[in-house]
């Protein structure tokens, strides 16, 4: 094989270096006007968030995530933050068995803390006292006419009011 001559290396003309990219002013203001996507707190029919138990408070994070606290005095009880998924309670009801366990954590253990008798006792009327009698007087027409002459002469009133059908 022949060898033909490479062709000789010309020097490659320097390029000029690209501007550094900057944000205007105004593209910045674009976009603060844009709608930000919110996040909303999950609806939940747990029994330790419905009877408020724990509290939920919807964190402004990047994922969006959920900060769990115990609602009873004196305790700072909170698992780590939960993410929007549906996640499992049986964590919380345990803080609960463990640490007050006369607070029902379902429906059924509180259903079972009240029997149905106290139930029905509760609701029963319960004569405290005696409910009064009124008692039957004979009106003496005599104190009668007496009583509204009084009540005519200390307001000044016509006589003639006390002979109209109404008295």
């Amino acid at each position: 094989m022949s060898s033909s001559p490479l062709p000789s290396a010309t020097p490659s003309p320097t390029l000029p270096p690209l501007p550094a990219p900057s944000v205007t002013p105004s593209f910045q203001s674009q976009l603060a006007a844009l709608p930000r996507r919110t996040s909303r707190l999950p609806h939940s029919n747990a029994y330790v968030f419905t009877h408020n138990l724990f509290s939920r408070t919807l964190l402004e994070t990047t994922p969006a995530t959920i900060q769990i606290r115990c609602m009873q005095p004196n305790c700072h009880y909170g698992p780590a933050n939960w993410t929007l998924q549906a996640q499992s309670t049986g964590n919380l009801i345990r803080h609960y068995e463990a640490h007050y366990p006369a607070i029902p954590t379902s429906l059924r253990k509180a259903k079972q803390q009240i029997p149905s008798s106290d139930l029905l006792t509760f609701f029963a009327p319960n004569p405290c006292r005696p409910v009064p009698v009124p008692s039957i007087q004979l009106v003496d027409n005599a104190k009668y006419r007496e009583l509204l002459l009084d009540f005519v002469v200390a307001n000044n009133l016509a006589l003639q009011i006390v002979d109209t059908p109404k008295y």
